[in-house]
């Protein structure tokens, strides 16, 4: 897992020619769950590989880019154990277009190749040194916690659409985990929004993450989702600079980041004195039919709130403009602002609640968006000057 200390597997245990059988869709959704920690911008051809490993029963499938890594396993049939590398995206090829219920693989007799075959798709693949693989550590430990897999799955769904791109240098792009009161709280913001949702403690029992908390990469936190998600129990360990997920036969581990998250919780208005509660489909509907018309770089959306309820307009001067009106009354002061049109359709998006309550405290602001009868799940987007 450290890029600083890569050591490598021994030696002297290739075994024979590898030959076996696998179910084809149990090899295509073992290469699926490894797919998310192939190194495939590495200037290292071994990263882009994954490691087969056939011990007469099983066929074990390990992927890294030294931060992430993933280790799963099936069952297969076969006469001469083994051990390769070959490349996840070209082995997946035959394992999703194959037309058999079945994938053979055999190494050659001088071990360069892997030969595979489904019905009459017959595949020769080059194949790397199971000598050059990474080591990678995705064993469980004794400080493991037992919990159900929907809670992260949930919480990290909730907040992905705001989780910062690896290239923004400006902004943290992953996850931060860490305790509020007696909850656990997931936050991801990408500078222009924040969001996060809270997680009772109880529902991680026994989880230590520290005053500081965690910060997962992005990239990690999407292939947790893919792992957990299908799972009925999981077990969570976080310690050296780690946090493995174990899930049946498949393991995951990822190097924390270094850091500090923002501060975001400034940013958020303490009690804001004015707020109308949305219908969420009503919505999402309406900026449907809008977003044809707001084209970059006229990404906006604008929102004027009167006693009537909520007008919005955009448009682009090639494209055209378009309104359309919520009739949601509203007992307060006439307000508008202007938000970026996708953001607000992902918050929407994200939420599977009847209605969401928009907050604010002026045009200066950002605009909080709530759950109503859900005070696990909050988002703040900024405002947009037009």
């Amino acid at each position: 897992m450290n890029s600083r200390r890569v050591r490598h597997v021994g030696s002297g245990r290739m075994g024979g020619t590898m030959k076996l059988e696998v179910d084809r869709r149990a090899l295509d959704a073992a290469l699926g769950k490894v797919a998310g920690a192939v190194g495939n911008k590495s200037n290292m051809p071994i990263l882009s590989n994954v490691l087969l490993d056939f011990d007469g029963t099983y066929l074990e499938l390990s992927a890294t880019d030294l931060e992430i890594s993933i280790r799963t396993r099936i069952i297969a049939r076969g006469i001469d154990k083994g051990r390769t590398t070959v490349s996840a995206k070209q082995l997946a090829k035959i394992s999703t277009g194959g037309p058999a219920n079945t994938v053979e693989m055999e190494l050659d007799e001088n071990q360069t190749k892997l030969l595979a075959r489904s019905g009459k798709l017959k595949c020769e693949l080059p194949v790397i040194a199971p000598e050059d693989f990474p080591y990678i550590n995705v064993n469980v430990g004794k400080e493991t916690v037992k919990f159900d897999p929907f809670t992260l799955t949930r919480a990290f769904e909730r907040i992905d659409h705001a989780v910062a791109s690896d290239k923004d240098s400006f902004t943290m792009p992953g996850v931060y985990l860490h305790r509020v009161d007696d909850k656990f709280r997931a936050v991801a913001s990408d500078g222009h929004r924040c969001v996060y949702c809270a997680i009772d403690e109880s529902r991680l029992p026994g989880l230590e993450i520290g005053e500081m908390g965690i910060i997962i990469p992005g990239s990690a936190v999407r292939l947790i989702v893919s792992v957990l998600k299908p799972a009925q129990n999981a077990q969570l360990e976080v310690g050296g600079n780690r946090l493995l997920i174990h899930v049946d036969d498949t393991s995951l581990a990822c190097q924390l980041m270094d850091g500090e998250f923002p501060e975001y919780q400034v940013i958020y208005p303490v009690d804001p004195p004015y707020h109308i509660d949305i219908p969420r489909e009503d919505m999402a509907a309406v900026l449907k039919r809008l977003a044809g018309f707001a084209i970059a770089p006229y990404i906006h959306v604008r929102m004027i709130v009167t006693e009537l309820g909520i007008d919005l307009q955009t448009g682009t001067p090639n494209i055209g403009a378009a309104e359309d009106f919520l009739a949601i009354p509203h007992d307060g002061e006439t307000f508008q602002t202007a938000l970026n049109i996708a953001y607000l359709r992902e918050t929407l998006a994200a939420s599977h609640a009847e209605k969401i309550s928009f907050e604010w405290v002026d045009q200066n602001h950002g605009l909080v968006f709530n759950e109503v009868g859900n005070d696990d799940v909050s988002e703040l987007i900024m405002p947009m000057v037009i």
